[in-house]
């Protein structure tokens, strides 16, 4: 494809120009110039200290200080010593050319940045494709310098125009023929607590309990009850196979115990037969624990959805076993970051709801109802997440088969709301009935 500007020398040495002594140029382009998007190193030294004097100050320098600025990037290793001579010739030259013609090049920055980061994306890739066949690290490196831009091709969403749009919604709500946007739990009084009557499109929810509680149980349950609504569904674990995760399924859908599985095989046939017809699909992936990263999730969604099938509802048994993107050793709290800002990204971007579960600490395995506060290894999860529900119950619950469903943290809707439902965990329920609403 053509490209609407020539990007030479000329035009990145304006770029430089309109960086040193322009700041509304730096406010609108902030993020998109990159010193690896110059092949000459002079022109990438000189972007880098400009651009760290911008992130730091917000503004431009002034020419009484370029020669500290200049002589400091040197000491800090910005500025190469062999290299130092040309820029501070290019500084001079730079100084001397005349500020025009901001807002062209300000139209072609853009392109500029995905025309070179595809570049050197290319280039990175064939060096990989050489050295270790590593492909999901090639495929990284394509997809980021896809996504180079990608932010500013978004429409704004008009506030005050698209007010009577808003207004439309409502009135629908208010007669009752609005159709939500939520993908259903399969449980009516919790969808109903729901701001999207279901789990959110482009958020993050997530179970939280300690070990045993229920948390896969509940995971396949609410992902059957969306399958069965006719949504499609992937279910990714981490902990368990497939295979088990199938039976529990053939358990929950046939309402007989796991154990009886094989003495009532025909009616569980019969029953998913019966529910097939009907449903969206269930899909069904495993992963050896602390193997499966966001960017695994997302090739595999992109590839699915090549070949025309697009999932609503994404669930990761479990995130707290799911690997970073980049392991940062003795470093827990920004590996267990990485995997949660992932996955929210993950549903972002795929317009899909996303569940997943994490465990209590041992304050939360005691405690009556566990809060956000009681999420195991690093409490920034209960931020990150859109919505947080708690799994609790007392010894005589448990004996009782019930639990508590406790909304802990909360983005959108209200929290600190608790349900009392009936369990049935040898037939892989956590839900058989909602008790009461407390």
């Amino acid at each position: 494809m053509a490209h609407k500007y020539e990007f030479d020398e000329a035009y990145q040495k304006k770029i430089l120009t309109l960086m040193l002594r322009d700041a509304q140029f730096n406010q609108r382009t902030e993020g998109l110039i990159l010193p690896e998007y110059f092949e000459n190193a002079i022109f990438g030294s000189m972007v880098r200290v400009l651009q760290d004097y911008w992130q730091k100050y917000k503004r431009i320098p002034s020419q009484a200080i370029l020669a500290t600025v200049m002589k400091q990037a040197r000491a800090d290793k910005v500025i190469r010593d062999e290299l130092f001579t040309d820029v501070i010739t290019l500084l001079k030259t730079l100084l001397s050319e005349k500020v025009t013609d901001r807002e062209f090049v300000i139209n072609g920055v853009e392109e500029f940045a995905q025309h070179q980061a595809m570049e050197n994306a290319i280039l990175t890739a064939a060096e990989l494709l050489e050295s270790s066949r590593d492909y999901a690290k090639i495929d990284k490196v394509i997809k980021s310098a896809q996504m180079v831009g990608a932010a500013a091709e978004e429409p704004a969403y008009d506030f005050y125009k698209r007010i009577e749009e808003r207004t439309e919604v409502r009135k629908e709500k208010m007669a009752g023929v609005f159709v939500p946007q939520g993908i259903t739990t399969g449980v009516r009084q919790i969808d109903k607590l729901l701001m999207h009557r279901g789990w959110g499109r482009k958020e993050l929810s997530c179970l939280m309990g300690p070990a045993k509680s229920g948390k896969s149980m509940g995971l396949i349950g609410f992902g059957l009850n969306a399958s069965r609504a006719g949504y499609h569904v992937i279910y990714l674990s981490c902990e368990v196979s497939k295979e088990i995760i199938a039976e529990r399924s053939d358990a929950n859908i046939s309402d007989i115990p796991i154990n009886d599985l094989e003495a009532g095989m025909g009616i569980v046939r019969s029953k998913v037969e019966t529910a097939k017809a009907k449903a969206g699909s269930f899909d069904l992936y495993d992963f050896p624990p602390g193997s499966l990263t966001a960017t695994d999730i997302r090739r595999l969604l992109n590839k699915m959805e090549a070949r025309g099938k697009k999932y609503d509802l994404i669930i990761i048994d479990y995130a707290d076993i799911m690997a970073p993107e980049v392991r940062v050793r003795d470093d827990s709290i920004e590996n267990s970051k990485q995997i949660y800002l992932g996955l929210r990204a993950v549903a972002h971007e795929f317009d899909a709801a996303v569940l997943t579960a994490t465990q209590t600490n041992r304050e939360g395995f005691k405690a009556t109802v566990a809060g956000m506060t009681h999420v195991a290894d690093d409490i920034n999860k209960a931020r990150t997440v859109d919505l947080l529900i708690s799994i609790n119950s007392t010894e005589d619950e448990r004996a009782r088969g019930e639990c508590r469903l406790y909304f802990a943290a909360s983005r959108n809707q209200e929290g600190d709301m608790t349900i009392r439902v009936k369990s049935a965990k040898e037939k892989g329920k956590l839900i058989t009935k909602v008790i009461e609403l407390m």
